[in-house]
């Protein structure tokens, strides 16, 4: 029996794009597409809002002990350029409030030292890993 590679591509119009990444984790699911801020939408589904934003899972995965190999601070940074240079506010949460574990990061301002992030795992507490949090296009990112 064949393994098919699968990679998916939520959009949050609900609210429910996160919930769906994790049921997709439990299953085996390792390769998601998302996009900086939650930019995006589709012309075929009246009234659907963006997609899922890259910093939320990146955020949600961290939040779990799961190491992206990305760098959610830089990918925050790109996400608050992104929102200038479209001159609308975006749909992310994470960007609009910050990360959990560093509430006084927000918008590109310095981190409190005095409140330093947690620390990450470098392995995934479960049986998943994840190679690739693709921005449209694939990141290329192999942790």
């Amino acid at each position: 029996n064949a393994q098919v590679p699968v990679l998916l591509h939520f959009h949050n119009t609900r609210g429910t794009a996160l919930a769906n990444l994790l049921t997709a984790l439990e299953l085996g699911v390792t390769e998601f597409d998302a996009s900086v801020g939650g930019l995006g939408g589709c012309p075929y589904a009246p009234g659907a809002s963006g997609n899922l934003a890259t910093e939320e899972a990146v955020h949600m995965l961290h939040d779990m002990g799961i190491d992206t190999g990305i760098d959610l601070e830089s990918l925050l940074e790109a996400a608050a350029l992104a929102e200038r240079l479209v001159g609308r506010t975006l749909p992310s949460g994470v960007l609009r409030a910050g990360p959990r574990t560093r509430p006084e990061r927000r918008y590109g301002r310095t981190h409190d030292p005095e409140h330093p992030a947690q620390p990450r795992r470098t392995h995934p507490p479960s049986r998943h890993s994840f190679p690739c949090i693709a921005t449209h296009g694939g990141c290329g990112v192999q942790p």
